[in-house]
């Protein structure tokens, strides 16, 4: 059974309209029926494809970020004082307290090498440096 609302007449105006690049609101005013009633005809007809507004984006290019420029941070120089031992020889027999900074090559770090004080890892000086007892406040 045709449907009333759609008289070959008003198909033929709906497909001018939209081909002409007017919403399915703005079809729906010119014809005075709902904006439901006209995008049920437009999908039945196929039309959807043809108005651009319409159609899926295109997928968006992938963004390849450009490389980070980065300053260099000058390299401290960091002599072993004396005294110390290199670190991969140390042991439990040594006081463990590291002497390098952040930038010193593993194979440049060197640690205190005392006799260390019993149940630590560190000599009297670097065990007093490193527990410090805090005072209460009163």
């Amino acid at each position: 059974m045709p449907d009333p609302t759609w008289t070959e007449e008003r198909t033929e105006t709906l497909r001018t309209l939209r081909s002409d690049g007017h919403s399915a609101r703005e079809i729906s005013r010119a014809l005075g029926i709902t904006r439901n009633a006209v995008m049920g005809k437009i999908h039945r007809l196929g039309l959807s494809a043809a108005d651009p507004r319409f159609r899926q984006p295109a997928p968006a290019k992938a963004r390849i970020p450009k490389p980070r420029k980065r300053k260099e941070k000058p390299v401290k120089a960091v002599s072993p004082p004396p005294g110390g031992i290199p670190f991969l020889d140390g042991s439990d027999r040594y006081c463990r307290f590291p002497l390098w900074d952040d930038n010193t090559p593993l194979d440049d770090k060197m640690i205190c090498g005392a006799p260390p004080e019993p149940d630590t890892k560190y000599c009297a000086t670097h065990k007093a440096r490193m527990f410090q007892k805090r005072e209460r406040a009163a």
